[in-house]
């Protein structure tokens, strides 16, 4: 399957992924049934991708190993992050 980019605007928050449809369907259903672990707490570990939570409410994957390098991306930050959900089944 192609990847796709999807944005959705709730409550004017902003939400953005890039994936098939079904992998941002359940990466947004799992953003909003888990709880998000704050930047301040604890950093993620290992490689791979995360899913970010920025100070203006976009929700977006981003790299373990850049959010080591830096949290900011232009004006925005990262606040908070969550593993991503397991891609679909074929």
């Amino acid at each position: 399957m192609k990847d796709e980019f999807h944005e959705w605007n709730v409550a004017n928050k902003r939400f953005r992924l890039i994936g098939t449809v079904a992998f941002a369907e359940k990466a947004w259903n799992a953003a909003k049934e888990s709880k998000w672990v704050s930047v301040e707490d604890e950093m993620p570990e290992g490689e791979g991708d995360v899913l970010c939570h920025f100070n203006d409410g976009c929700i977006e994957t981003f790299s373990v190993e850049n959010m080591h390098d830096s949290l900011t991306v232009g004006k925005y930050y990262i606040t908070h992050w969550q593993p991503l959900p397991e891609k679909p089944k074929r």
